[in-house]
């Protein structure tokens, strides 16, 4: 990443005290994410899934990640990692309570 990236507002935010370098490193992977690799591991994850409800999570999941991708031209990146963000702590929210099962 040659830029350097302002810090998204909703890190910004967060009191991080001593580690102001997982910060900077949060951002930095929010900003490698792939949407569409996202929404190819949903489809991936659906392939091999029997449970209809984690079938129509991961469907929704997957959906959200290819409306991002096609988005991704037309948001900042400020916008990005938000979105990113949240879909993202979605995905893992969904992921640990299959996990739990």
């Amino acid at each position: 990443m040659g830029a350097q990236t302002p810090v998204p507002p909703a890190l910004e935010r967060r009191d991080v005290g001593s580690h102001e370098g997982s910060a900077l490193a949060l951002e930095a992977a929010m900003f490698q994410v792939d949407p569409w690799e996202k929404a190819a591991d949903c489809e991936r994850a659906l392939r091999i899934s029997l449970d209809p409800v984690h079938r129509e999570i991961l469907t929704n999941i997957r959906e959200f990640w290819i409306a991002l991708a096609n988005e991704r031209p037309h948001l900042s990146d400020e916008e990005l990692a938000k979105q990113a963000e949240a879909i993202g702590r979605l995905h893992a929210k969904m992921a640990s309570k299959d996990a739990i099962h």
